[in-house]
């Protein structure tokens, strides 16, 4: 093997590495945000059990992916392009979805009720992040590029 291929392997390993570290934790954020979740609703309900599941799902999720794109472990594309591309596909469809949820809407009861949110807000939050994630895929080809 040549010296390419040792730094190729060893930047592999690392990557994976990586990748496991914030995955664990992530599950143990997980775990954490659920038990906090179940003694939360016990004074407050917020939201319906759909969305409080998505929160939670999401807050770890954004947790992995800044974690990995930081630490330059983020699932590289081949190319510019492909980032470019993969960036552009997520910042749309998230957009779409948001303006979807807000133009179908017919006022702020029906994302609310009685102070928690309802199931209809699952999808701006998943809009939300598809843009955020959209927006770190980015970054972490400037970042490594």
């Amino acid at each position: 093997m040549n010296n390419k291929n040792i730094k190729k392997a060893d930047f592999d390993e690392y990557q994976r590495n990586i990748r496991y570290k914030y995955g664990f934790r992530s599950f143990i954020l997980t775990m954490m945000l659920l038990i906090l979740n179940m003694i939360v609703v016990n004074f407050y309900n917020y939201a319906t059990i759909s969305v409080q599941t998505l929160f939670i799902m999401v807050i770890s999720s954004i947790y992995f992916t800044v974690g990995v794109a930081v630490k330059g472990a983020y699932i590289p594309f081949k190319d510019k392009k492909n980032y470019i591309l993969g960036s552009l596909g997520l910042l749309i469809l998230g957009g779409v979805n948001i303006v979807i949820r807000v133009v179908t809407s017919t006022d702020i009861s029906f994302y609310f009720e009685n102070g928690a949110f309802k199931d209809s807000f699952g999808g701006i939050l998943l809009g939300f992040y598809l843009i955020f994630t959209a927006i770190i895929t980015y970054y972490s080809y400037i970042k490594n590029k």
